[in-house]
């Protein structure tokens, strides 16, 4: 049924604006992170709206962005436990994830 759902141009349509709208939001708060990288409530915006996305990615079965936004989710977790500090390189990882 998934995969019929993936199929639907009205459901895509609306997993692609929702996206749309949660990405720029990221975009800022990837902005604001970026000078102040220890920010909780960044990271955990950041990791939410990344978290819907995979989340309706998995009801449609758009298996890619599953596994980048879970691979994106991973590295934010060990930012959100401070486990590692965000550097450039991490950054820019996660940029290009929100590409």
């Amino acid at each position: 049924m998934s995969d019929d759902l993936s199929k639907d141009p009205s459901l895509l349509h609306d997993f692609i604006a929702e996206s749309e709208e949660l990405l720029q939001g990221m975009d800022q708060d990837m902005v604001a992170l970026e000078s102040a990288p220890d920010d909780q409530d960044l990271l955990n915006r950041i990791f939410r709206g990344l978290h819907t996305i995979k989340g309706t990615a998995g009801f449609l079965a758009l298996e890619p962005v599953i596994r980048l936004s879970h691979s994106a989710e991973d590295v934010l977790n060990v930012l959100r436990r401070g486990e590692s500090r965000l550097t450039q390189r991490t950054m820019d990882a996660l940029l290009s994830s929100r590409d």
